[in-house]
């Protein structure tokens, strides 16, 4: 099952999204990744004990609605490639490889997070590195300063970040997990606009303020709890 889990969360999803932006819009890449909560809903009502119910529903379409309307019109724009629809359907595929490994995390043994953390990622590497090897080749001689950035980019945002996924998992529940897809269009247009002076859209505080509904609707009763413990 860890095996499972570790190809679920790393291993396709990383191949599939990097084969599938090949092919298609970065617009659509993000809206198929802001589409694992919708996809997480139903999986976590069967299989996680977290019911489906109108409230929780509408508050992450709310969410989705908002992503699409920061996206705009890029998030269906066609590049007119053969491969299109098949680059589409990686992208949809890696969304779902999240969506089912998130169950899958909730319902693994009650072990050590930081461990299995590592363990899944280990697995997930092992999964990508043959593959990796035989569509490209071995690696080409890299100076240290490229090591020192794969370092960092390895440790923060891959492996820090796989470390929280399976916290939040493991103690909110894949459901409120899964709206963090939500954050990360959200993250990227405000960052490109403080760090790359990117112009800001029009329509980020009706985004933000879409985004932000849903994921208190949805997860309204978790966030009682959490403001009444305060």
């Amino acid at each position: 099952m860890v095996i499972l889990v570790g190809f679920l969360g790393s291993t396709f999803p990383f191949i599939l999204i990097s084969w599938g932006l090949q092919h298609v819009t970065s617009g659509f890449a993000g809206v198929s990744m802001s589409a694992i909560p919708l996809m997480v809903l139903p999986l976590a009502h069967f299989f996680a004990a977290e019911p489906l119910t109108l409230r929780r529903f509408s508050g992450v379409v709310i969410g989705f609605l908002g992503v699409m309307l920061l996206i705009g019109g890029d998030a269906f724009d066609h590049l007119g490639t053969g491969m299109e629809w098949a680059g589409r359907l990686a992208c949809l595929a890696a969304a779902a490889c999240y969506a089912v490994s998130s169950i899958s995390v909730r319902n693994l043994p009650d072990v050590d997070s930081l461990g299995l953390a590592a363990v899944l990622m280990l697995i997930g590497s092992l999964g990508i590195l043959p593959a990796a090897w035989l569509a490209e080749g071995p690696p080409p001689a890299i100076s240290n300063e490229t090591w020192m950035w794969l370092a960092i980019l390895g440790l923060i945002p891959t492996a820090g970040a796989n470390l929280l996924r399976v916290l939040v998992i493991r103690g909110a529940g894949p459901t409120f997990m899964s709206l963090t897809n939500y954050l990360v269009p959200l993250c990227a247009v405000l960052f490109g606009t403080l760090l790359l002076h990117e112009p800001v859209p029009g329509t980020l505080i009706w985004a933000l303020a879409l985004i932000l509904i849903g994921v208190a609707l949805s997860q309204y009763g978790a966030l009682m709890r959490l403001f009444g413990r305060s």
